[in-house]
């Protein structure tokens, strides 16, 4: 009995173990090659896998995943200081999500206080002016939100295809995640063209 209990929380392990380190390398890799939206300004996707593996496979899955991806912002922005948010956004979401079920609520909730925090490292640990490190607070706030709505779209498409009609995404959740994407497109837009406009 005490073998047969062993062998399920070993298989257990492996069901969320392979996908979470699968898709921690994907979002190292995501990180690794972001995408250039202007000046050595970057999208960095990485955290919608490891979003995407906390929602389909559980809080230890994203955080793994998280901790992996985000170990690709040293090498990329050339610092260590934005690896610890990134792995404390993973974390807080993988903490809190039991409770609300809307990720993306929560990684709102997470980025109010987190992006002060990247404002004061850039600011003050590596000497970035003003301007330029609050670009960058809003720039790693509206990344973040982004990846996790895509990831929370993914995930709520799977649901539906897997247990429709029977299970629906609630209402609540499609308007908020409609109202976030407007939103996040309309602010991107906007500092992209202020970027623009400014160099």
């Amino acid at each position: 009995m005490i073998m047969e209990n062993d062998d399920n929380v070993e298989e257990q392990g492996r069901r969320w173990l392979l996908p979470a380190l699968a898709l921690g390398a994907a979002g190292f890799a995501a990180n690794f090659f972001g995408l250039e939206i202007f000046f050595n300004v970057e999208l960095l996707f990485g955290s919608f896998f490891s979003s995407f593996a906390l929602l389909r496979y559980g809080p230890r899955a994203g955080v793994l995943a998280g901790v992996v991806a985000a170990a690709s912002t040293v090498p990329v922005l050339q610092h260590p200081w934005f690896w610890p948010v990134l792995c404390g956004e993973a974390l807080f979401l993988a903490r809190f999500l039991k409770r609300t079920r809307n990720p993306v609520q929560l990684d709102v909730l997470f980025w109010f206080f987190g992006a002060p925090v990247i404002w004061i490292l850039y600011r003050d640990l590596l000497g970035v002016p003003a301007q330029s490190a609050t670009l960058v607070m809003l720039k790693h706030a509206i990344n973040g939100i982004l990846n996790v709505l895509l990831a929370s779209i993914v995930q709520l498409a799977l649901q539906y295809r897997q247990h429709a009609p029977h299970r629906l995404p609630k209402l609540r959740h499609v308007v908020f995640s409609s109202m976030v994407a407007l939103v996040l497109a309309l602010v991107l837009a906007d500092l992209m063209i202020d970027l623009r406009n400014q160099m």
